[in-house]
């Protein structure tokens, strides 16, 4: 090295010394499960980006088996691709297992530390869970039902008169979410307040994304200064934009009369030991990450519905005989309505929304199988390779909600597993059972005929990436009332319900205080 430059010379000597450090970490945990090779330095790094990485890691998992073993820059990643194993580790082992890898980019930089997604396992974390469930435990979710079969009945009379199903299927998601957040209902669904929360949520989904951002995979980044460091000024424009609507969100909820999660959660004194701008953000992220996730959930629905019609006339038959012509679906209908609650359950299943959710962390040292998880190592449950794992799913690309009924145990991991699942899953089952039931009461959903050729061809396999979340490729469908008697009933009840959201809100007891004694409860239970 004598005829370089000190310039060359200390990036030399970096290069040596990651490559030291990355060589050390390999060897120093021999057991590690099966993988693909490794190149220095990069890792695996070079074999991603030719296809979409669920897809590469699916062929891995049948060349490797369920459990593979990836390095992408200086993290180490063990990547699980079976429901037994996620639930051994992830459920189990919870203890050890709900931590979350450093995400440097959104946990550092554009949420200042704020995100709940992306705190470690901790009392920080455990609080910020604990406000969360005061609203959405199971006794605080039944008493949001009024409100739901409301949105879902507007959803139904807006079906009357397009078949533009995707903007509809937005509004009415996101309307739930903001309306019980914010009592801000969204009456059309193009407010110019969701606009801006659509694009929060958007770029907060491109930031989780794997392998998006340089600075994730080597974190030594960081410390450049802004001049060096493009990424900062991105994290500072958008950590700005969000805090200053999810302030505005929550001063406006918290003037107004009625219930809603912002009043009910910054009344608790947890709460109030927190900076203001954190209990905001974490009443945002809940408001924000639910609405997109549930309408993409009904697209899927959707695709199922025009590529399987004898499901949907197995399940018309069941709604039919159980609730009949003369009204429509209610929540007193859930427990009789088995066959539609095993339809929601392969929607989540045949077309994960979130191929990945959200990475894992192990906090100790572990060993699973004869192999070796070090503590510090990111585990990522792969719901697309558990969703078609053949030995779990047999005939995995078919939909076939009768698998459900044949073996009610199979896994559902479209909410994540252990103490880091989904804290809004019930009120999401709940949400898409009134609005599936309500729609496969109410229309035939079949493929457009477009042409000479008839039917519109249907992108059953196509997808977009957006951020960590996947969407089926745009597609049509047609939207027909099934009889003129339902039609009209869907239009007299739409008349005659009561059309105040305050309503609504009011009728949701805010009896809080027994919320968050059974938040705990549930929290000592996961």
């Amino acid at each position: 090295m004598a005829n370089l430059s000190p310039p060359q010379y200390y990036f030399a000597a970096a290069g040596v010394l990651a490559f030291i450090y990355i060589v050390y970490r390999i060897r120093q945990s021999p057991r590690l499960p099966p993988g693909p090779r490794k190149l220095p330095l990069i890792g695996n790094l070079h074999q991603l980006g030719d296809k979409p990485m669920h897809v590469t890691c699916q062929e891995w998992h049948r060349q490797y088996g369920p459990l593979i073993h990836l390095q992408l820059g200086l993290d180490r990643i063990i990547v699980v691709g079976n429901a037994q194993v996620a639930r051994d580790l992830l459920d189990k082992k919870g203890a050890i297992y709900s931590s979350r890898p450093r995400f440097t980019m959104a946990h550092d930089c554009v949420t200042r530390g704020f995100h709940t997604a992306t705190l470690p396992y901790g009392p920080r974390w455990r609080l910020h869970n604990r406000l969360q469930l005061s609203v959405l435990n199971k006794r605080m979710v039944m008493k949001c039902r009024q409100f739901q079969e409301f949105e879902s009945l507007q959803l139904m009379h807006e079906m009357l008169f397009t078949n533009e199903f995707h903007p509809r299927y937005q509004r009415w998601s996101n309307s739930l979410l903001t309306g019980l957040a914010y009592g801000q209902r969204l009456v059309k669904g193009d407010e110019c307040n969701i606009h801006e929360m659509e694009h929060i949520s958007a770029v907060f989904r491109r930031i989780f994304a794997t392998g998006t951002w340089l600075v994730d995979l080597f974190p030594a980044l960081n410390h450049l200064p802004r001049a060096l460091a493009p990424w900062k000024v991105k994290a500072d424009e958008h950590y700005s934009r969000t805090v200053g609507l999810f302030k505005q969100n929550t001063d406006e909820a918290l003037r107004k009369s009625s219930f809603n999660w912002c009043k009910n959660i910054t009344s608790l004194k947890e709460a109030q030991g927190l900076p203001r701008d954190e209990v905001n953000f974490l009443i945002g992220v809940m408001a924000e990450a639910g609405g997109d996730t549930t309408g993409v959930v009904l697209d899927m629905f959707t695709l199922a519905a025009l590529m399987y019609p004898e499901a949907i006339a197995r399940a018309q038959e069941e709604i039919d005989r159980v609730v009949g012509t003369d009204r429509l679906p209610s929540f007193e209908d859930v427990d009789k309505l088995p066959y539609v609650a095993a339809m929601i359950k392969e929607s989540l299943r045949w077309h994960p929304a979130a191929p990945f959710g959200l990475p894992h962390s192990v906090t100790e040292d572990d060993t699973y199988n004869g192999y070796d998880i070090p503590k510090g190592t990111t585990v990522i449950a792969s719901q697309w390779s558990i969703n078609f794992d053949p030995e779990t799913f047999p005939d995995p690309l078919e939909f076939r909600p009768e698998r459900y009924l044949e073996n009610p145990n199979l896994p559902v991991s479209a909410f994540g597993f252990g103490r880091r699942a989904c804290v809004g899953r019930h009120f999401a089952m709940d949400s898409l059972f009134i609005s599936v039931s309500r729609l496969l009461w109410g229309f035939r959903i079949s493929k457009i005929k477009e042409g000479k050729d008839g039917a519109a061809a249907v992108p059953v396999w196509s997808f977009e990436a957006d951020g960590a979340l996947l969407r089926p490729a745009p597609f049509k469908a047609l939207f027909s009332v099934r009889d003129v008697e339902r039609h009209r009933i869907i239009v007299k009840d739409w008349a005659d319900v009561e059309k105040d959201a305050e309503v609504y809100y009011n009728n949701i007891d805010a009896k809080f205080d027994d919320s968050v004694d059974d938040a705990a409860l549930l929290q000592e239970k996961v």
